[in-house]
């Protein structure tokens, strides 16, 4: 029995494997480049900070489900030259789970004193926890993966 196939929807399947395919690629080295820069993190320099703000944000989106996200704000000085940054830890609020953003307000609250961990190639990145979750790293790594043998499995399946 032979298959046909037009042109249109060979090219519609292409696609859409394809993007499943690149989200997966693109997802991958954003967990990976977050890892790695949370592993660099774990060797810069610190000083103190103050926090400016500390809170979970929630808003409802579909089907009144509740979304809670991270919001960190805190200040430092380096060298005497000011800074601000909002990031809490790499990959901090990338599949962070919201026991996690609890124990992180509950740490760092705001108007109190904080050691603020600096990139001394550029001062203006900074975390206030250094390395990365695991957890966080594990599950970014396996959604992508997912995608990607997804996306190419398909393109594999519509060429034949």
């Amino acid at each position: 029995m032979a298959r046909f196939r037009g042109i249109g929807t060979i090219l519609i399947i292409m696609v859409f494997f394809g993007a499943c395919a690149a989200f997966g690629g693109v997802a991958m080295f954003i967990v990976v480049e977050g890892a790695y820069r949370g592993y660099q993190s774990q060797s810069w320099p610190a000083t103190e900070g103050i926090v400016d703000e500390a809170e979970i944000k929630t808003r409802t989106v579909k089907n009144d489900q509740k979304k809670h996200h991270l919001v960190i704000r805190y200040h430092y000085s380096v060298d005497g030259r000011p800074y601000q940054n909002d990031k809490a830890q790499f990959l901090d609020n990338v599949f962070y789970p919201n026991t996690s953003k609890q124990a992180i307000v509950a740490r760092f609250q705001s108007g109190h004193k904080a050691r603020i961990y600096y990139n001394p190639a550029n001062p203006q990145e900074a975390v206030l926890i250094t390395g990365f979750p695991l957890v966080t790293f594990a599950g970014g790594l396996l959604v992508g993966l997912l995608f990607l043998v997804i996306g190419v499995w398909g393109i594999l399946l519509a060429r034949k």
